[in-house]
């Protein structure tokens, strides 16, 4: 199960649905690291770019790697969860907690069940997909084709089961 955590912290890091926070309007003067925060200013959490910084994250965060949160088979401790990807202080996603547990148990399932793959077009060759993603305030990729196979019989007969 830890590199099931350690999937799910990439995904969460590697491609935070929203980029950027929610702005917020401040509403009194402030400081902060050193920096002057002038009442009724705006202000914008770059997740993107917390999510990716080489001193917590290190090299290539531009990749996909679950690998990053690993060290001899457990998840890293010195590595944090990408927290980020929920928003900040006060208004952090309430709904977080069991956002993460569906994602974890979701994913489970899915592996359980099916085979994931790149597609095959009709003269055998791998489609490699675009690596497209939208761009604006949500982030997800553009459709691309891919492979989904049930694991076995016994993954058929679990798929098929009705209430």
């Amino acid at each position: 199960m830890p590199y099931l955590q350690a999937i799910l912290n990439e995904v969460l890091r590697w491609a935070p649905v929203v980029p950027l926070a929610i702005s917020h309007h401040c509403s009194e003067d402030n400081k902060y690291h050193g920096y002057d925060i002038p009442a009724g200013a705006t202000v914008v959490g770059n997740v993107w770019a917390l999510l990716n910084d080489e001193s917590t994250y290190g090299p290539d965060t531009h990749k996909f790697s679950p690998d990053r949160f690993m060290k001899d088979g457990n998840l890293n401790p010195a590595i944090p969860f990408p927290s980020e990807a929920f928003g900040f202080g006060q208004h952090i996603c309430p709904g977080r907690n069991l956002a993460i547990d569906s994602m974890k148990i979701t994913i489970a399932s899915l592996l359980a069940v099916f085979q994931f793959g790149k597609a095959v077009d009709d003269d055998g060759e791998t489609i490699e997909p675009s690596g497209e993603y939208t761009s604006g305030m949500l982030f997800y990729p553009m459709p691309f084709k891919c492979s989904i196979r049930p694991r076995s019989n016994a993954a058929i007969s679990m798929i098929n089961l009705e209430d």
